[in-house]
């Protein structure tokens, strides 16, 4: 048997055995020093045999030595198919900067439907959890990720040439819903990919643990961009862009992909990127008995019921919907007032997600074995921080109202240029800025401890379900808080604005309906807002790894609550039922203008 799965054998055993100590042990160190205390009273190969009934007997330096070795090189070729397939997801969700050019421009779709694209095609993403369910349950083959991996990806490599082939004679509809089928498929990958990164970092030594995962979303993130790299210095010609944009270098391109290219350029890249997955290595679960759906629904159940779950949702939900919100005024005013062009919003995006990446490095290298709350607190106060230096671009302190300086203080959303005869504000913003990047980062640590061997992918896509749809939940709250707050955009070229909006059609009119300090009091607010959050939900955090196993255990000895489970369960679904009604309710969606292409997402609408 080997190291890696001799080690995997032990942690599975822990959590399977039926003494009732056993959820103390959550993989790992904790694993570890479980097994310096247990007779495990069985020969492993390599491992010394224990004679059965021998109270005394005790898992043997070289024992210790052997799970402590066994996280395999992640880096391997046998490994290294997990990181690529991370890289292929952070190059598809990239994607969500050409949704918006390509449906007007191209496409020229309905205002409605483009104001909507990005909710259309990322909707799986908020199903995850029933993902996880399924690929936790079923076992193609008798393994638990790779087939999944591989018939995910295949069939996104199928609908990406079908745009490379034909998206120039699709309609917008089609087109949209093409895309929407995609992530359907890429979440069928994405998920096991995750379970996988949970069940290797229960492997991993107390020290180490979650570098794994981290390095992961730090792929994922990185390729994020290269796919706004390509966005930017690829898709700036003539027929991605408006018709009557000027052809310079500050403005549109004479030269650049059309969207059959662009497609061919990303089956391209996600093909050559998800080769690895082939080879994946996966961990021996032979000794992980395969429950059917009652046992299954059960399991997870008792999952539910511990506090350190129900810290973890409550802390998710909180720091989500009311935290970090996205600052639609900013957004107003670098692209209705300033003006970003497309090389510039390209651009944009680009620094946002390299500041995640940094961030999410520096968590790995310097902050993973510290206090996790303060990384949470200092990631909150610096993206408020941020927030408040928005203020002077609003009243062109010292000439601030400069493109370049909102870029270099933009770290929350990536926005996209739009024609300005759409006559509202259209956000288009990351599923995670860079404080809810760290965070998703932070509670991940805290699945690793809590997953039980089989639940993996299903117990960290429920905590990640209910994140997104929190998400939601909190661009909806920051768009409502634009009409009582007087801070809506208008862009009416002949100045039919209600007092209650402010006129951006040019700087001058900004400011003579009080642009600037209307911007000011809604940014105040948010911030005030988001601190306040932050400080009362950061403490349902785990502080550390040792924390967390520490609540883990004292849930244990105070046994499992069915109403802490049924309070747990009632958060999660409520915050989820009220993004997908937020999401569907919107005046004018794209029920109203579907084609028949789109018959499948009819019952969505009602």
């Amino acid at each position: 048997m080997s190291v890696l799965s001799a080690s995997h054998e032990v942690i599975s055993q822990l959590f399977l055995a039926e003494n009732t100590e056993y959820c103390a042990a959550t993989g790992g160190q904790a694993a570890v020093d479980f097994v310096k205390s247990k007779s495990l009273r069985k020969s492993r190969g390599s491992m010394n045999s224990h004679k059965e009934g021998d109270e005394d007997s005790h898992i043997s330096a070289d024992d210790i030595q052997l799970l402590k070795q066994a996280v395999p090189d992640m880096w391997s070729k046998e490994y290294i198919g997990l990181y690529s397939q991370y890289a292929s997801v952070g190059l598809l969700y990239g994607m969500s900067g050409t949704l918006l050019p390509f449906c007007v421009y191209t496409f020229d779709g309905a205002t409605n439907v483009c104001a909507n694209a990005q909710n259309i095609v990322f909707f799986a993403w908020n199903f995850k959890i029933f993902f996880a369910i399924l690929t936790d349950s079923f076992r193609p083959f008798g393994l638990r990720r790779k087939p999944w991996m591989i018939a995910g990806w295949t069939m996104v490599l199928v609908l990406l040439l079908i745009l490379a082939i034909f998206a120039d004679k699709m309609d917008a509809s089609t087109w949209l819903a093409t895309l929407l089928v995609t992530q359907c498929f890429l979440m069928l990958s994405d998920v096991p990919a995750d379970g996988y990164s949970v069940e290797l970092g229960q492997l991993e030594t107390e020290e180490q643990r979650g570098q794994i995962l981290a390095t992961g979303q730090r792929v994922r993130f990185s390729f994020c961009i290269v796919a706004g790299i390509i966005q930017t210095f690829l898709l700036n010609g003539p027929t991605t862009n408006d018709s009557g944009c000027d052809i310079n270098l500050e403005n549109c391109w004479s030269w650049g992909l059309t969207i059959n290219q662009y497609y061919g350029l990303i089956f391209v890249i996600v093909a050559i990127l998800t080769v690895p997955i082939f080879w994946l290595k996966e961990l021996d679960a032979s000794n992980i008995p395969q429950h059917d759906m009652k046992e299954f629904v059960g399991g997870l159940w008792e999952t539910l019921q511990n506090q350190t779950t129900f810290s973890l949702l409550v802390f998710v939900i909180g720091i989500s919907a009311l935290t970090n919100f996205y600052n639609n005024v900013n957004i107003t005013l670098q692209y209705y007032v300033i003006k970003l062009t497309n090389f510039q919003a390209g651009v944009d995006t680009i620094t946002t997600y390299a500041a995640l990446v940094f961030a999410i490095w520096l968590f790995q290298k310097y902050l993973i074995n510290r206090n996790w709350r303060y990384t949470q607190y200092g990631s909150t106060f610096f993206a408020a921080i941020l927030g408040l230096i928005w203020i002077f671009p609003y009243y062109n302190s010292g000439g601030t109202m400069d493109p370049w300086f909102t870029i270099f203080i933009d770290l929350d959303t990536v926005s996209l240029s739009f024609p300005f005869y759409l006559k509202i504000v259209i956000t288009i913003t990351h599923s995670q800025n860079f404080a809810q990047g760290l965070s998703q980062v932070l509670y991940s640590m805290a699945v690793i401890e809590l997953a039980r061997p089989g639940q993996e992918a299903t117990t960290y896509e429920l905590i990640v379900t209910v994140g997104n749809a929190a998400m939601t939940v909190s661009g909806v709250i920051a768009t409502q808080l634009m009409t009582p707050m007087r801070t809506v955009g208008c862009d009416d070229d002949y100045g039919n604005c209600s007092s209650n909006t402010v006129q951006v059609t040019d700087e001058t009119s900004y400011r003579n309906s009080h642009g600037p300090i209307r911007f000011t009091y809604y940014t105040l607010v948010l911030n005030s807002i988001s601190v306040i959050c932050c400080c009362i939900f950061t403490p349902f955090l785990p502080a550390s790894k040792a924390e967390c196993a520490e609540w883990k255990r004292q849930g244990e000895e105070k046994g499992v609550q069915k109403s802490r489970g049924y309070l747990g369960l009632f958060l999660a679904v409520i915050t989820t039922l009220v993004s997908e009604s937020l999401l569907t309710t919107i005046p004018q969606f794209i029920c109203h203008s579907i084609t028949s292409s789109m018959d499948l997402l009819l019952p969505l609408c009602f």
